[in-house]
């Protein structure tokens, strides 16, 4: 807020001019006639005749009081009409929306599966095996190839002229927004060269198994030497419908390939109505 000055009357000012015009007609010659001789020492006439000095700087208010006092524009303006407290506090839109976002709704992700990773007993709990050779159980701990998790694997193929076939199926939970799988998988073959003779593949397929989506697909030309991590969001949520998780393979009639597959994880994701 400016800070406004009031200005002192010129009396003072003014009765020093007096005087000093007093003191020069005195002290003049005899003969001269007074230069002033109609003013007095307090600015009233001495003869009768109107005052020479009314429209002095004294007569008229003092411009200082009645501007700069009387209009002071600070406390009107600044203090009155303080905007800070009316927009920024009172319409203040992240404090609501934060609020009302974080309260109100929070995603949750469910795994979808028993027995993700092949290991709960009694074994192949939660899983279907639908085609198999009945001295090779799919779930096993066989074939020397450590598990990625312990104590079981999914061990398909490995068998001359022969096709494996499994899933688990499940619902996916109404309200679902996304959809994602993820595991470990292995390739080994007795195979050699870029020419495909044995393949494996892990599919979505609904209840008919009808494929929805791929997640991979392998072959004796692609072998690995280690678990191999892998992770797909599927293109549609699929809420509430129900789906199979289905592992699958077909080998020829020599040079066999294995296709290993453990630490499996189908999640989703349940958003905000």
């Amino acid at each position: 807020m400016s800070t406004a000055r009031v200005g002192a009357p010129r009396v003072v000012t003014s009765l020093g001019v007096s005087v000093l015009l007093l003191a020069c007609a005195t002290g003049g010659s005899s003969g001269d006639p007074p230069v002033d001789a109609a003013v007095g020492l307090d600015g009233a006439p001495t003869d009768g005749a109107p005052p020479t000095d009314a429209p002095d700087v004294d007569a008229p208010p003092t411009t200082d009081a009645a501007v700069t006092d009387a209009a002071v524009t600070d406390a009107a303006v600044t203090d009155a009409a303080v905007t800070d407290a009316a927009v920024t506090d009172a319409a203040s839109p992240d404090a609501m929306v934060t609020a009302a976002g974080t309260d109100a709704c929070t995603p949750i992700t469910t795994q979808l599966l028993i027995n993700p990773a092949f290991d709960n007993e009694p074994v192949g709990t939660g899983w279907t095996q639908v085609a198999f050779d009945p001295s090779y159980p799919l779930i096993t701990p066989d074939d020397g190839i450590p598990e990625h998790t312990a104590p079981y694997k999914a061990w398909l193929g490995g068998l001359f002229s022969f096709s494996d076939d499994m899933y688990q199926q499940v619902t996916v939970p109404a309200g679902t927004t996304m959809l994602v799988v993820r595991g470990q998988y292995e390739v080994r073959t007795g195979e050699s060269g870029t020419t495909v003779y044995d393949r494996g593949w892990l599919e979505l397929v609904n209840s008919s198994n009808g494929l929805l989506q791929g997640v991979l697909t392998l072959t004796s030309a692609t072998p690995t030497t280690a678990w191999t991590p892998f992770q797909l969001q599927f293109a549609s949520p699929y809420a509430g419908q129900v789906v199979r998780l289905r592992l699958r393979s077909t080998n020829d009639f020599s040079l066999a390939t294995s296709f290993y597959f453990d630490s499996f994880q189908l999640e989703a994701t349940i958003g905000c109505p």
